[in-house]
């Protein structure tokens, strides 16, 4: 084994120079296999593999095409046209259930909350209804948020009140959504809101 001067670790006997830093500058990476010296037989057997040293075992190791170049850059491109840009207004918390710890972004204007990936907050208990179990809104003009029972036939509870059309929703308000229960935290409200251009 040998330790190149980036401290990288490799089998001399394998490779002639270090793969990984080969491989960093974009060369492709050559495999060297030292064979027993049979009569009929080459000695050294040299081939180019992959230039990522660290995608697959020696011989089955491919690069990366531009076909799944083009699908990875995509999901990325997609991920991020679900997401939204406009300002952050405040937070929905899960502190019980399937995704206790995780916060979800409450932007200006209209939230959609359900399970479908076309919502804005997308909820992953699968007792919450796939499309607008409720709406959370932020109001810019008046500077507060409502919450609002959805479209779906799911429930949902405001301070363990059943919430049955449009109230307004104030920081640390307990919501239960499905099997989960989340803390709404508000950003925007008494002591902030987003200056816009036009102000």
């Amino acid at each position: 084994m040998a330790i190149c001067a980036s401290g990288h670790i490799y089998d001399k006997t394998k490779f002639s120079e270090c793969p990984w830093c080969r491989a960093a500058n974009g060369n492709a990476v050559w495999e060297t296999r030292m064979e027993a010296n049979i009569p009929g037989t080459e000695p050294i057997k040299t081939m180019p593999i992959s230039k990522d040293p660290h995608t697959a075992p020696i011989g089955e190791r491919r690069d990366h095409t531009e076909e799944n170049k083009t699908k990875f850059f995509s999901t990325v491109s997609d991920a991020k046209k679900n997401e939204r840009t406009d300002p952050v207004a405040g937070w929905l918390v899960s502190c019980e259930g399937v995704e206790k710890g995780r916060d979800y972004r409450v932007h200006f204007g209209q939230n959609l909350v359900g399970r479908g990936k076309n919502m804005d907050i997308v909820l992953e208990d699968q007792s919450v209804s796939r499309d607008s179990h409720l709406f959370i809104i932020y109001d810019y003009k008046h500077n507060n948020f409502v919450i609002q029972s959805g479209t779906s036939h799911g429930l949902i509870y405001r301070n363990d009140h059943l919430v049955t059309g449009a109230e307004e929703l104030l920081s640390f308000d307990r919501l239960e959504i499905g099997d989960s229960k989340f803390i709404f935290v508000a950003l925007c409200g008494e002591h902030f809101k987003w200056e816009t251009s036009g102000e």
